[in-house]
Order: structure tokens, then C-alpha cells, then sequence
């Protein structure tokens, strides 16, 4: 007598079950759709032609215009693009101007990559081109990535290497390549000898 009772509660309890599954087969786990909440998306903010200003403990490190800003889930790193009226600053004085195609900025660090065709101009007239640079607000040094090419008035100079160091007003290069007019060699000529008078 019990095995009938067993019996037909077993195939009701099967029978319920394979009912909630059929109706409920959008929400169960092996379906693939997700019950808890959705993941954050890859971009969370993007912007259009903004003004973008980097402040440190002294003030303001730097600024730049630019076409577009991504800030991403981590909060950590900022893409930006069609970098332009790019402005360093040396103890609350412009040191360099910067253009670049593209760059990216950690918060954290408070460093910027530069990408994608690099213009550096130095308040004296001074040009630097390159394919990238990389800045690091702590040391306020300019790291070129890639060869670069540096302007001052009628000589140019091309490079493998170029690091800036504004806090020592000390530029290095390596592998150089340099091109001047004449003129300059006997203006230097002659601003040596009156010197040494």
C-alpha cells in the first residue's frame, strides 16, 4: 500500500519539476543568461571636446585640449585623443607645449604616454618631434620613444634618443645626426673669441 503512495508522489514531484523547467528555462543557470547583475561596461564616460587640466602638490602639472576623452571601468587610465594646446609646467610656469594624436593618462602615477606623432615646442622656439613620449611628473623628465628630430632656429638635430629633464634644464641624446647653416659656425666663432676676451 505504501508503494503505490511513494509511486505517484515520485511522479507528481518529477511531473512539478519538469513544469517549473519548461516554464522557467529563460532564468535557469545553463541557459547562459546571467541572474546577477550586469557586468559594468568597458567605457563608462566619454567626452567631446574638453579641456583637461593635471594638478599635483604644487599646482597645476599640466593641460591640454582634446577632440575626445575616454575614461575607462578602472577609473585608472584615460585615453585621449587629437591632443592639442598641450602645456607642461615647471613650478607654475609653462615649460613645454604639446601636441599629439593621442595619449594616455594615470591617475596614479600622474604620468602621460603620448602618442601617435609627438610636438614638443620649447618656450625659446625650440621643436621636438617624435613618434611618442613618455612624461613622468615625479622626476618632470620627457622621454622620447622612438627617433626624434629637434629644432632650434637654422640646425636640426636627429636622434635615436631624447630625454628632457626639467628640474636639472638638461637635455640628452643619442645616435645624432646634425645639420646647421654655415653662418652659425662663424656666429659661434666669433661670440667664442669675444668671450674669451
Amino acid at each position: 500500500m505504501k508503494r503505490p503512495i511513494v509511486l505517484a508522489l515520485a511522479i507528481t514531484s518529477i511531473g512539478v519539476l519538469l513544469l517549473s523547467v519548461f516554464i522557467f528555462r529563460r532564468y535557469l543557470p545553463y541557459t547562459g543568461i546571467d541572474l546577477g547583475p550586469k557586468q559594468l561596461p568597458a567605457i563608462v564616460m566619454e567626452m567631446n571636446d574638453v579641456y583637461l587640466v593635471g594638478l599635483g602638490h604644487e599646482g597645476k602639472i599640466w593641460s591640454a585640449k582634446a577632440g575626445s576623452v575616454v575614461i575607462g571601468r578602472s577609473r585608472s587610465r584615460t585615453k585621449i585623443t587629437n591632443l592639442h594646446d598641450g602645456k607642461i609646467f615647471d613650478k607654475g610656469k609653462v615649460a613645454l607645449k604639446v601636441k599629439a594624436g593621442s595619449a594616455i593618462y594615470d591617475t596614479f602615477t600622474r604620468n602621460l604616454r603620448l602618442a601617435d606623432g609627438v610636438e614638443v615646442l620649447g618656450v625659446k622656439g625650440q621643436k621636438i618631434c617624435a613618434a611618442g613620449a613618455y612624461w613622468n611628473s615625479a622626476m618632470q623628465v620627457l622621454r622620447s620613444m622612438g627617433q626624434v628630430i629637434y629644432e632650434n632656429g637654422s640646425s636640426k638635430i636627429q636622434a635615436d634618443k631624447l630625454i628632457v629633464d626639467l628640474r636639472n634644464q638638461q637635455m640628452d641624446m643619442w645616435n645624432i645626426t646634425m645639420s646647421f647653416t654655415v653662418g652659425d659656425i662663424v656666429d659661434g666663432v666669433q661670440e667664442a673669441k669675444k668671450n674669451a676676451r
